[in-house]
């Protein structure tokens, strides 16, 4: 009763599998990602296709012995597909057995209008997939029209895919074939995955120096400028230690806008790191300033 009360109590499911509480949701789900659509030129080989691997298993068992109610995570899932569409890929869905694609929905990111949009866009496939043994014996062997496989995140991308077979045998020998004999798809690919990207970044040099140098000003303006406003030491680095403190916090709270987690945690996270980063520092300075005064 407390736990459900505090929210933090699991969500018994209709099959008796449970999800995660209100509190976790809150905690580690987001209602929109930081996806940016980029628009950039799109690759125009024969490879144009990427087979995408779903689960279509829901309850994960549990060593306790009770069911988590997963799937395949919908950002995980469906976020590096949006690069990839960016990149000038189109897919092909298959599962293990053909069965529908499973998705943790209780992870979807309601208010995330182009996750939506390549949910719907796909939806029809992922009602009715590839069942995969099929797909690889009669299409996947024309590696000319192939350029990766994707198998995405969630817990549920461990329940029966990676004992199947056509994926750890057919699927490694056909990659390493074709994935010599289009260099530019591989890249593109890899762009797209790794970094978000189409192409490279098209960066000024000059303003990019610029940017930093200001960041680098103000980042460290909360411990400098408490020493120009008072003439006592011990005052100015009290004043400098809760001025840095405070700016600390506040980059954990931005960052945690960037990140669409709770902020609380970042926050905290950001001022341990470099207090920590400090306290290290002074312990070596300490240590440093003994060794001399012993040898002098």
């Amino acid at each position: 009763m407390l736990k459900k009360l505090l929210g933090i109590a699991p969500k018994l499911e209709s099959d008796g599998s449970y999800s995660p509480s209100k509190l976790a949701l809150k905690l580690a789900t987001v209602q929109k990602t930081d996806f940016e659509n980029i628009s950039n030129d799109k690759y125009k080989g024969k490879q144009s296709k990427v087979l995408v691997i779903f689960t279509e298993q829901k309850n994960l068992k549990m060593q306790n012995g009770k069911l988590f109610s997963t799937g395949n995570h919908p950002v995980e899932a469906l976020l590096p597909m949006l690069h990839l569409k960016n990149a000038g890929f189109d897919f092909e869905i298959a599962t293990p057995t053909g069965k529908p694609v499973v998705f943790e929905m209780w992870a979807f990111p309601e208010k995330d209008e182009y996750v939506k949009a390549i949910y719907n866009d796909l939806k029809s496939q992922f009602a009715k997939p590839k069942k995969l043994s099929d797909f690889i014996d009669t299409s996947f062997t024309k590696t000319e029209s192939y350029a990766a496989v994707f198998v995405p995140g969630g817990h549920g991308a461990m329940i029966g895919i990676p004992e199947d077979e056509k994926i750890g045998l057919d699927i490694r020998d056909t990659l390493v074939d074709f994935y010599a004999s289009d260099e530019d798809a591989l890249l593109k690919i890899m762009i797209a995955l790794e970094f978000g990207v189409l192409e490279e970044e098209r960066r000024v040099p000059i303003l990019a120096g610029l940017v930093s140098g200001f960041l680098f000003l103000l980042g460290s303006a909360p411990s400098v400028i408490p020493f120009a406003l008072v003439c006592d030491q011990n005052t100015g680095l009290i004043a400098a230690t809760l001025c840095t403190g405070t700016a600390l916090l506040l980059v954990g709270i931005v960052k945690s806008c960037a990140t669409r987690e709770f902020w609380v945690w970042p926050a905290i996270e950001n001022l341990a790191i470099t207090g920590l980063g400090g306290f290290i520092a002074y312990t070596i300075g300490v240590g440093f300033e003994s060794m001399v005064k012993s040898h002098s």
